[in-house]
């Protein structure tokens, strides 16, 4: 999935699997990220909006201010530094600390583990054992 200059997005697959179709009319999007079979794009008014086979997305109260996915989840961070995810939890990755708050960025592994970097808290990996596989990844945080 790739998010253009003009807020546009585009998208293809492997040879052996169709192009996840993107929704007619998606635009003035912020943000783009994918998982497994899906995507998810952050549009300027906060509305995440997802296709092909995505979790099945909570109400969530508040504007969006960034997003990540991997796996069979997504990750949101919400205006107010508090962080919501949903879809597979298989490896907990879902599951950071009770009352987590003053996040100002997200990520999420190929291997299903979210990451939380909080202004007041190191970075939170939910799986340690993934830290070696993922020093070797290109995360990206979005901080605002």
């Amino acid at each position: 999935v790739a998010l253009h200059a003009d807020g546009t997005v585009s998208g293809w697959s492997e040879t052996t699997s169709p192009p996840l179709e993107i929704p007619e009319g998606l635009n003035d999007v912020t943000a783009v990220a994918a998982g497994e079979r899906f995507a998810v794009a952050l549009r300027r008014n906060g509305e995440v909006v997802s296709w092909g086979m995505a979790p099945v997305q909570p109400a969530l109260g508040q504007r969006v201010t960034a997003i990540a996915a991997a796996g069979v989840h997504v990750v949101a961070l919400l205006e107010d530094g508090t962080v919501r995810g949903w879809g597979g939890n298989r490896n907990q990755q879902l599951n950071w600390p009770a009352g987590l708050s003053g996040v100002v960025g997200i990520g999420a592994s190929s291997r299903a583990t979210a990451l939380l970097l909080a202004s007041d808290l190191p970075v939170f990996v939910r799986q340690p054992q993934d830290l070696a596989f993922l020093a070797g990844q290109s995360l990206s945080f979005e901080v605002e």
